[in-house]
């Protein structure tokens, strides 16, 4: 069946995001997904679908296709935002958070960030010699680059989820030496593994294990990965975070129709 669909792309440091901006029913959010996808023009990592109704206590809200969280869907909805209003502060219903996020966005420049959830959990993992972090709707293995080979990340997902069941899973195999982080992320209700171009929550994963290891200091990181980079601003106090905050460029096309091919009728 086909289905017509308006979109907007959004690229925040490489991360390529499609936002669906017609309402669409969250059992269909796997086919179209599937089917965005697979349009290799747009070289998309991720999907996010646009809710048309939110509380009053939000500016907007969103769905990442497999009710994840994502850092990076949530600032570059952000400057979506900032486009269409008079203002640049927004707070954001997002899946995969408890509770809203604020967005700040400069639609002149195009820099947006967000106030990431902070980690429910911050422990070490043995088993890789890395460190966990638990974002409350995605987890994160930060570990060095030399753990990376062509079937590590199956392997470290697979031993995960025996005793764990998370929306979402990332290995972040970072380079100390070069600064630079290569993230690999699952997504387990579309059942599908992506390399990203760059990770938010992943870079919140980095930086607060960075800051640990600096005896859990204030720190700002700029985190080079494959298509891009993201800062991250770190506050420590009493040995835990307080505020982590991610930001970066992100650039906006306009509004895109398109008729898509899906499984079934919506």
């Amino acid at each position: 069946m086909k289905r017509e669909l308006k979109i907007i792309v959004a690229n925040p440091s490489g991360n390529i995001t499609i936002f669906v901006m017609t309402p669409c029913n969250k059992s269909d959010y796997q086919k179209i997904t599937n089917a965005l996808l697979s349009l290799t023009n747009y070289e998309a990592e991720q999907v996010a679908f646009v809710l048309e109704g939110h509380p009053a206590s939000v500016d907007g809200a969103i769905n990442m296709s497999g009710m994840e969280f994502c850092g990076n869907a949530s600032r570059s909805y952000g400057l979506l935002l900032a486009n269409n209003n008079n203002k640049t502060e927004f707070n954001i219903a997002i899946s995969g958070a408890k509770e809203p996020v604020k967005a700040t966005a400069d639609p002149v420049t195009g820099f947006a960030k967000v106030n990431m959830p902070l980690p429910k959990s911050i422990s070490a993992y043995p088993k890789y010699d890395g460190t966990l972090v638990d974002m409350d709707g995605i987890v994160h293995l930060v570990v060095d680059i030399s753990k990376y080979s062509p079937d590590s990340f199956e392997s470290i997902r697979d031993g995960y989820y025996k005793d764990n069941n998370p929306p979402a899973f990332g290995v972040m195999y970072y380079n100390y030496k070069e600064n630079f982080m290569t993230p690999v992320v699952y997504v387990r209700d579309v059942n599908t593994v992506y390399h990203e171009g760059s990770c938010g929550s992943g870079t919140v994963a980095l930086a607060v294990s960075l800051s640990k290891a600096n005896n859990y200091a204030d720190s700002l990181y700029n985190i080079e990965q494959p298509s891009g980079s993201i800062e991250s601003a770190v506050h420590m106090a009493d040995g835990k975070p307080t505020s982590v905050t991610i930001g970066g460029p992100v650039s906006l096309s306009k509004e895109i129709i398109l008729n898509i091919n899906i499984e079934s009728d919506l």
